[in-house]
């Protein structure tokens, strides 16, 4: 098994069905967490599913590879739909907003991960 350490920064954005995003209104910061997995793409999700509580789908989600910056840094760019309690959005409740019923909001989700190795002292 591997370890990974992983900490994401979110954006909150209100989201209109008719006029995409709009105002932005919420941001915050998670402390890093290890997560033990055998692959980078399994510890992204059970980051997902066990401290966000989103669900995730590799397809949906933009890797920036910041090269020039940093070669082992790599940052993960992700959005969920969701309520303003931050759960994600269910199916009723976006049926709800599709019809401008409910207002909900988009969460953007920048991750940060490393792969943890030891060190000889």
């Amino acid at each position: 098994m591997k370890k990974f350490i992983i900490s994401s920064t979110h954006e909150i954005f209100k989201d209109s069905y008719n006029e995409g995003e709009t105002d932005y209104v919420n941001g915050y910061s998670l402390k890093s967490k290890i997560i033990t997995s055998e692959t980078t793409k399994e510890a992204i999700q059970k980051y997902f599913e066990d401290e966000l509580y989103y669900k995730f789908n590799v397809d949906y989600a933009y890797i920036d590879h910041e090269e020039d910056i940093d070669a082992s840094k790599n940052t993960l760019h992700y959005s969920v739909l969701v309520d303003n309690e931050n759960s994600e959005a269910s199916e009723y409740e976006i049926e709800l907003w599709k019809k401008g019923e409910l207002e909900l909001y988009a969460n953007h989700i920048f991750l940060t991960i490393h792969e943890l190795t030891e060190a000889t002292i």
